[in-house]
């Protein structure tokens, strides 16, 4: 699949890597040889957030290739990024004291914790926010902690809403800290309408250990991350090249990895599509080392096919909007397995939940129009918009 792409966009996938064979190196030798199009290398590494590994990599590579312009700016990202990431680490160790201190037991995932996990650099991954799970009876203890951080949310959740949100949603955001840190608490994992539950129980007996900054933390295991990444993935409709990376950084990292307990996992949790799209982009747009039963699961599967191509084209030649309905439904329409998950998928979708009375104040009588109006407030909510330009300090 790389040679069927346009040099610009071979050059970066080579150089999103963060183990670079004496191959890879020859490959992207030969392409900078060519002279690409720095306007469209430099506009993917942006629209994607990733020029601080392209920096990393062609100064590896050949640091004089790169023209002085484009130089500047990826070094100035490479910087900020570093800086960011820094903030970020200590961030995330003071939360989790606090956490920990309150009795709490959080679990980072994603972000700054995968960038180690996977990568083992977390200068190699541009930032986000911090992303911690948790069991669903500690979710309100954890916000009055977090309070005691300065961290608020930005929509304050009542008390008589709680209840309701548990039931219908799956995370909170937080933020309000000086360094401007977002933190997403987690109960579960993506919305509910994607059919998607794991046992937190049986995921944090198989937590592991990474190490962030000075310290270790438990995260969880690389088969669960790895089934994670890929429900994220689906859920936004893989509109972010960074979350492909990602799954092709994690499979790099665990030459140990248990297929059969992430394929059995998937089957059991009705996401085996959701994992089978992630790994066919990671394999064909990063060369995954994937296993050669995985291969031959991939090679034999045509419904994802489709998926993969159609995911690959806006990646490079879509639009610069992130993806909204139009796209989304139909996307996770196909890669639900079974017929009871479409047709719950389709009944959550189309439900009121707390953000919708919040939306639309209506009195006891006339509260069943919230029906009516969620197909229209969901459109609106989530219309295809302007990603945003790469800030200095995400890197």
């Amino acid at each position: 699949m790389l040679e069927e792409l346009h040099p610009e966009e071979q050059l970066l996938l080579l150089c999103l890597r963060t183990r670079l064979e004496q191959r890879d190196r020859e490959r992207i030798a030969a392409l900078l040889h060519e002279g690409p199009d720095w306007h469209r290398v430099m506009g993917l590494a942006i629209r994607h957030r990733v020029g601080p590994l392209l920096f990393h990599a062609l100064k590896s590579v050949d640091p004089e290739a790169l023209p002085a312009a484009q130089r500047a700016v990826l070094e100035r990202q490479f910087g900020a990024c570093a800086r960011r990431n820094l903030i970020l680490t200590r961030e995330l160790l003071r939360v989790l004291k606090c956490l920990r201190a309150g009795g709490v037991d959080a679990t980072p995932y994603k972000g700054i914790t995968l960038a180690a996990q996977a990568y083992g650099n977390t200068v190699l991954r541009s930032p986000g926010d911090l992303d911690l799970a948790l069991r669903s009876e500690d979710a309100w203890k954890a916000l009055d902690l977090l309070a005691e951080l300065g961290y608020a949310s930005e929509a304050p959740i009542p008390p008589e809403e709680r209840k309701e949100l548990l039931r219908t949603g799956y995370n909170y955001g937080l933020s309000g800290t000086p360094d401007h840190v977002q933190v997403e608490v987690h109960w579960s994992f993506v919305d509910r309408y994607l059919s998607f539950t794991l046992d937190a129980g049986e995921m944090w007996e198989r937590r592991v250990p990474v190490r962030i900054g000075s310290r270790e933390v438990l995260t969880f295991s690389p088969e669960d991350t790895l089934l994670i990444l890929c429900v994220h993935g689906a859920k936004h409709g893989w509109g972010d090249l960074r979350w492909v990376m990602d799954v092709s950084e994690l499979i790099a990292s665990q030459p140990r990895m248990d297929w059969e307990a992430v394929r059995a996992r998937a089957a059991g949790w009705g996401s085996g599509r959701m994992l089978l799209l992630g790994l066919r982009l990671a394999w064909e747009l990063f060369e995954a080392a994937v296993p050669p039963a995985v291969r031959e699961w991939l090679e034999g599967d045509r419904a994802t096919r489709g998926l993969a191509d159609g995911v690959m084209h806006e990646l490079f030649g879509g639009s610069d909007d992130a993806p909204g309905p139009r796209q989304l439904v139909p996307l996770h329409l196909r890669v639900l397995e079974r017929p009871a998950d479409r047709l719950r998928y389709l009944g959550a979708l189309l439900s009121p939940g707390p953000a919708d009375r919040a939306a639309a104040s209506l009195p006891p009588l006339l509260r069943p129009l919230h029906l009516l109006l969620r197909p229209f407030r969901l459109l609106r909510a989530h219309r295809p918009f302007p990603r945003p330009p790469e800030r200095a300090e995400d890197g």
